[in-house]
């Protein structure tokens, strides 16, 4: 059995697990930091965009030629479907994120309430700092 493809390097280091992991934390974290729907979006935004161009930094330097997309394209049978099977799995695909995403926030909302009933100043910190650290232990567990 060959090793898995490693399709984001960030993850390879320590370092950049902690990264990876101050990310989460960070976007948990913002309702307890910034005030205002809109203020929270770019916040949200903001942070996202940084995320992805650090693993864009270090994709930069791959050491793995097996996960170039276009070779992987090119190598793959055409499977394809048709135009409208493509956008129905697309959209299907759109649907459950949204629906995952809602009960995701609710959850979230719902356990930030629950501490702050139990005295915790910024639970929604509190909850990141655990995402965090439940990150670095899940990659910890995978290697």
């Amino acid at each position: 059995m060959s090793a898995p493809i490693d399709y984001n390097s960030l993850d390879d280091t320590s370092a950049g697990r902690i990264a990876q992991a101050g990310f989460i934390a960070a976007m948990f974290a913002v309702p307890d930091v910034v005030q205002g729907r809109g203020a929270r979006a770019a916040a949200w935004t903001g942070l996202a965009a940084a995320n992805l161009a650090a693993i864009a930094v270090m994709n930069a330097v791959d050491e793995d030629p097996r996960n170039d997309l276009t070779a992987a394209v090119e190598r793959a049978p055409e499977k394809a479907g048709s135009p409208a099977q493509t956008w129905g799995v697309l959209g299907l695909g759109v649907a459950v994120l949204g629906a995952l995403t809602y009960v995701n926030v609710a959850f979230y909302k719902a356990a930030a309430g629950w501490l702050r009933r139990r005295g915790v100043s910024r639970p929604y910190s509190a909850l990141g700092f655990l995402a965090g650290a439940g990150y670095i232990a899940a990659r910890r567990l995978a290697t």
